[in-house]
Formats: C-alpha cells, sequence, structure tokens
C-alpha cells in the first residue's frame, strides 16, 4: 500500500509540472508588434573645430570654424517586421558654427573676429540595412560674408550614429565643390 501511495504522489507530481508547461499548440504573443521602443529616437552632438582652406585662390589664407552638428535619428517603422533587412530612418541635423578669417602672412583686420556663420537645419529620409553605412555630402550655406560660400559636410549614417567624415569650402558658383 505504501508503494502504492508513493507512486500515485510521484504520479500527480508529474502531472502537475507537466501541465504547468506551455504547450506547442498554445498561441504565441508577436513581441514585435506589442513592444513599444521608447528608445527609437538616437541623438548627439559632433564638435566641429577645423582649419579650412580658403575657397578663394589665397595662398597661406585659412578659415577657422569652431561649432557642432547637432542630430537626431527617429525610426520611422517601430511596428516593422524584425526579419526585415533595411529600416527606413529619418535623420534631422542642425547645423551652428562660426567662421574666423585667419591669415598665416598677413595681419589680423578688427572685421575678420567673424567672418561668416551658419545656422541651418536640414531633414532626410535614408533607408538602411542593419549592417551598412550611408556615406552623403550636406552643403550650408555661410551667411554674414560678402561673397557667397558653401560649407561642405561629408557624414557617415548608420542606423545607430551619425560621424562626421570631413568638412570643406567651396565657393556658391563652383560647379565643381572638391575636397581641398
Amino acid at each position: 500500500m505504501k508503494k502504492l501511495f508513493i507512486s500515485l504522489i510521484i504520479v500527480s507530481i508529474i502531472i502537475v509540472i507537466g501541465c504547468s508547461e506551455s504547450f506547442i499548440t498554445d498561441p504565441t504573443i508577436n513581441e514585435s508588434v506589442t513592444k513599444v521602443n521608447t528608445a527609437s529616437d538616437i541623438q548627439g552632438n559632433i564638435p566641429i573645430a577645423n582649419l579650412l582652406n580658403d575657397p578663394y585662390p589665397v595662398e597661406n589664407s585659412f578659415y577657422k570654424i569652431i561649432g557642432q552638428i547637432g542630430y537626431r535619428i527617429t525610426n520611422k517603422n517601430l511596428d516593422q517586421n524584425p526579419g526585415e533587412i533595411a529600416r527606413d530612418i529619418s535623420v534631422k541635423l542642425e547645423l551652428n558654427a562660426d567662421l574666423q578669417h585667419f591669415c598665416t602672412v598677413c595681419q589680423p583686420l578688427p572685421q575678420d573676429e567673424l567672418a561668416g556663420y551658419i545656422s541651418e537645419s536640414t531633414d532626410f529620409t535614408a533607408r538602411i540595412s542593419e549592417n551598412t553605412v550611408l556615406n552623403l555630402v550636406k552643403r550650408f550655406c555661410v551667411q554674414g560674408c560678402e561673397y557667397g560660400m558653401l560649407l561642405n559636410v561629408r557624414l557617415s549614417v548608420s542606423n545607430n550614429k551619425i560621424e562626421l567624415i570631413t568638412v570643406w569650402l567651396s565657393l556658391l558658383v563652383d560647379n565643381e565643390t572638391t575636397e581641398s
């Protein structure tokens, strides 16, 4: 009788443990649809402090640029399939910088203190894969100078960050904005 009683207890424990586990036929919850991604925005600042060649053919003449690029990356497809290879992201760039003329062979002039400034923002959308990096060039008008100049910015954009590759100045009338 004792063996029968112990056998019944063991069988009942096995049944209780077996019933508590989920079966293959139980419905599953798709976490990618119900999950709310609160960290969908990635933002940061990239400091700029460079000495740039003057776009006019003046030897030993440069511009100091001091400022920053603020960025915000937003995933546009929060409810997208996790099996999708590429994602749509929205990127907002905000550039704020000052230009100061810097000549190595001439005397600094009082009006050279601030040769121009850039205060501009731009938005764009890109489709980027998980392991892909997008290289792009954005051009910003330099304000406050008597002749038209552009600040060209080459950036590396991925799903989770933006990096500054290089910056250079060019003239607004140039068809060709090659790096100097």
